[in-house]
């Protein structure tokens, strides 16, 4: 078989490849409307795309690897329901494994909730204001407690991005705060510095109820760098 013989059998493989994963990807975006829904088998969806088993195997598995389908050992693939929280911590994983540095995680903190604030300005409630205040309450009424007083922090940015009612912004929060805050949980130690930034909190909250949107930036991004960068 000569090399140009060889080299369009490549291409058409190619192609079909491509062809097969296109058609499975838009059957699988149906499925994936219907949380519980059981696939059918793979020799069901290789007859269905025309493909070998072993190709519909390597598909599933890549969404079994994804966390949207899980495998129940004889019974199937099963489209799973993802939540915010899974999808954080897969996300979270993810960051882990890449290795992105302090400085990244601390310019991606600050940019990403400060970025918040024209939302909040608003869409912020009287009542999740009230549960901001609790938390940030919780901040220095727990300083003699670092873990209970780290845990406020958490719950208070993540109720931040909650706030804006955008599940997406909630997502990305999440992910920040928790590899944020087991980077930098060793720097949250001192009830003094608890107590500085349940102020910082709470002056963030006074300006932006006042509709102040440059002063909230401001001690948020301060806020931030407490965390982040105090020792």
């Amino acid at each position: 078989m000569s090399k140009a013989e060889d080299r369009a059998r490549a291409q058409a493989r190619r192609e079909a490849d491509e062809k097969f994963y296109g058609e499975f990807e838009r059957y699988m975006m149906d499925c994936f409307q219907k949380p519980g829904f059981k696939l059918e088998s793979e020799q069901q969806l290789a007859v269905r795309f025309g493909v070998t088993r072993y190709k519909v195997r390597k598909a599933i598995e890549r969404l079994n690897q994804a966390g949207v389908l899980t495998r129940r050992k004889h019974g199937g693939s099963v489209v799973t329901k993802v939540t915010s929280g899974s999808l954080t911590q897969q996300i979270d994983l993810q960051f882990q494994v890449a290795g992105y540095t302090d400085a990244e995680y601390a310019d991606a903190a600050q940019w990403l909730l400060c970025g918040l604030v024209p939302a909040l300005c608003t869409r912020l409630t009287p009542q999740g204001l009230g549960e901001l205040e609790r938390l940030a309450n919780a901040v220095g009424d727990n300083a003699q407690d670092p873990v209970k007083a780290r845990e406020a922090v958490q719950a208070f940015f993540r109720g931040l991005a909650a706030a804006t009612g955008n599940r997406i912004m909630s997502v990305f929060a999440g992910v920040i705060d928790r590899c944020g805050m087991r980077r930098f949980e060793a720097k949250l130690q001192d009830p003094q510095d608890f107590r500085a930034l349940s102020e910082l909190l709470h002056s963030f909250l006074k300006n932006l109820k006042k509709d102040k949107p440059k002063k909230a930036v401001a001690d948020l991004r301060d806020a931030v760098q407490e965390i982040f960068e105090g020792e």
